[in-house]
């Protein structure tokens, strides 16, 4: 199997890329081939990958112990459903025999997230998509949550059927997986990029970020009324998590719904807990903190201001990024940004921030410096971020696929790679361990696909524009990456 090595040992004084003729990607239908003079020795092998990635997820399809791969495409051809590449444990993929069912819309549409999970509880690995409408006509106009059940044998059942309003104008970004209501049965957030819809206790409209579905125990989803409550205002009935635009002291002339929300259990009381960004709109970052019970969804609004920057609406803005315990005191931090400069300029970029948890669940503003020093990192238009140990030294790591300006000709953009370390920093490695490609990288996902106890990636690349780009990085010991060819 052909291989390019992309990084050669840190602890090198210089560093060696050894460039080898081998195809990272291409489309369903590309080929790459090794000949010499005698053609009966000739090796053809056809790319497993689609031109165009909008998602993907490392995963035990089949229950055999290894994580699996299931890719969606964006009409790249005429299949109507997802590719599912069965690992043989030692990261050698072969494509399953037995279709994922038809997505929405099915060669029209564009699976755009896969969150994984046992969400019926039957021992058995299940997947929750997130399905766009692809048209050019009707581009994301719409979307539809689907549900597949699994076997446990990497055969899958649609079961979109047990999720009500799985229908959805506009589009929803992530779901995020956890047990909000403490009944053990995973329930899901959904994350939004925008909205334009008025804010009421129901929403008919596009601004359903901090939407909750609760799980019924058999796999069942549907939204939830939530409670949501300050020392000065409390919000009942509502279909999403709802605060007051100015902060706590304020009269609630207008309410503030999430568009991006991060779960973790931000104040170590056992529940899991909601933080959302403050968005595009200037605004405190909230935190959820969970009071729920099986028979109720109750939440306490937490509110991180930073006085020094004036009142609420002079807050730092911040619109995407991760939950990670940077300075190691047990509570989990904020590492976010803005995320979209919004121009094609590669030196426009907008900076990351790093809020640190003060054991309330509200956030110290900010720590930006203290934890990148200097020289802080900034993204172009961060799509996905990743948090994963990739070089083992029991530190947690931020991998943020940035597939640059998002419009024609995608002129793409270098992805950010943050390693954490003991003193609380986090450093970024991003061009001795990924080199400095400019890739349209729509997203990743991490996991140790061939059993040597690091995690690997793989990138979402579209391999038609940018600079292209590998897919599957296998982890060098904690040293970088490798690129390896998914090809039959």
């Amino acid at each position: 199997m052909r291989i390019k090595n992309i990084f050669v040992c840190m602890m090198c004084t210089s560093f060696l890329f050894l460039i080898s003729s081998c195809g990272g990607g291409g489309g369903s239908s590309s080929s790459t081939s090794n000949t010499d003079d005698d053609t009966s020795d000739e090796v053809v092998t056809t790319s497993l990958i689609p031109d165009h990635i909008t998602a993907s997820l490392m995963f035990d399809a089949d229950g055999d112990g290894d994580l699996d791969l299931v890719i969606g495409g964006n009409l790249t051809s005429s299949s109507t459903s997802d590719v599912l590449l069965i690992n043989d444990g030692s990261a050698n993929f072969t494509k399953s025999t037995t279709d994922l069912p038809s997505r929405y819309l099915g060669e029209n549409g564009a699976t755009v997230s896969y969150t994984a999970g046992d969400f019926n509880k039957d021992g058995n690995i299940d997947l929750l998509a997130i399905v766009v409408d692809a048209q050019d006509e009707s581009f994301y106009a719409d979307s539809e949550l689907q549900l597949f059940t699994g076997n446990g044998d990497g055969t899958f059942n649609d079961a979109t059927s047990n999720i009500t309003d799985h229908d959805l104008e506009n589009w929803p970004s992530w779901t995020r997986v956890a047990d909000l209501n403490g009944d053990g049965y995973p329930d899901f957030v959904l994350a939004i990029s925008g909205c334009s819809s008025e804010t009421g206790t129901t929403d008919d409209g596009d601004c359903y970020g901090g939407r909750i579905y609760l799980n019924d125990g058999a796999g069942n989803f549907a939204p939830a009324t939530v409670t949501t409550y300050d020392s000065y205002h409390t919000y009942t009935n509502y279909d999403k998590i709802v605060w007051p635009g100015g902060g706590e002291k304020t009269y609630a002339s207008s309410l503030r719904v999430a568009l991006d929300v991060l779960l973790g259990d931000m104040d170590n009381d056992g529940d899991i807990d909601i933080v959302a960004p403050n968005g595009y709109a200037s605004g405190a970052i909230v935190t959820l903190l969970n009071e729920s019970t099986a028979d109720e969804l109750k939440f306490k609004i937490v509110y991180s201001i930073d006085e020094t920057l004036g009142d609420t609406y002079q807050q730092t803005q911040v619109k995407e990024g991760a939950l990670i315990d940077i300075n190691h005191d047990g509570y989990l931090d904020l590492v976010a940004s803005q995320a979209v400069s919004g121009s094609d300029d590669d030196s426009d970029l907008v900076p990351l921030y790093a809020f640190l948890n003060n054991g309330t669940g509200a956030f110290d503003l900010d720590n930006t410096t203290e934890v990148f020093g200097t020289d802080v990192p900034g993204v172009e238009h961060a799509r996905q971020w990743l948090i994963d140990d990739f070089n083992n030294d029991g530190y947690d790591d931020i991998f943020i696929a940035d597939h640059g300006f998002d419009a024609s000709p995608y002129p793409g953009h270098t992805n950010l790679l943050l390693l954490g370390d003991a003193n609380g920093k986090l450093t970024d490695y991003s061009s001795s361990y990924l080199g400095t490609d400019s890739t349209y990288t729509h997203g990743a996902t991490s996991g140790d696909v061939n059993a040597d106890g690091y995690s690997d990636l793989f990138l979402n690349n579209w391999s038609d524009v940018a600079d292209g780009g590998d897919h599957l990085l296998l982890n060098n010991a904690g040293e970088g990456f490798t690129a390896q060819d998914v090809t039959e």
